[in-house]
């Protein structure tokens, strides 16, 4: 896990009181290139997180792939697209100490406050209890703005015992 993000963690039936109400699709390795660029705008507004260019975007990607946070899971990593194809929001999960965890969830800047996020979260939810799953993780940025959202949906942030 990641040092300059925290672990926030739902039951999926917290999760699941709502339905999912934008249509996704499971992200393909043809989406790379969409992500990477959905990764640089919408981190942008991040903070610490901040993947301001192409290479700082392809090290996050990599660290994904190496499985440094987790192997990832396809079925929990979906995008919503745009009339051109290219993702205007997106998750990208993993599977790591035995549950889902959301690893990005991102927005297009031009595209928040549509409801984007929370359908993608309950989707997932959806997609973890179906799985056999009880909870879901997402790690974020420490001053994220998404904070409040997923404290909205039923995330808490998980405290390490004294001593760790």
């Amino acid at each position: 896990m990641s040092a300059d993000r925290v672990l926030l963690i739902a039951s999926v039936t917290t999760l699941t009181f709502g339905v999912a109400t934008v249509p996704s699709r499971q992200l393909a390795l043809d989406d790379r290139s969409g992500l990477m660029q959905l990764l640089i705008s919408a981190s942008a507004h991040e903070g610490d997180d901040a993947a301001q260019t192409v290479h700082e975007a392809t090290a996050k990607v990599s660290v994904l792939l190496r499985g440094e946070i987790g192997q990832i899971w396809a079925k929990g990593s979906r995008g919503i697209y745009d009339a051109s194809n290219a993702p205007v929001a997106a998750v990208v999960s993993t599977l790591w100490g035995g549950m889902p965890i959301i690893a990005y969830l991102l927005t297009a800047p031009g595209c928040r406050e549509r409801g984007y996020a929370s359908s993608l979260v309950r989707e997932i939810a959806y997609l973890a209890d179906v799985h056999g799953y009880s909870s879901v993780g997402i790690l974020v940025p420490p001053e994220s703005a998404s904070i409040k959202l997923l404290n909205e949906l039923g995330f808490e942030e998980l405290v390490a015992p004294e001593g760790l």
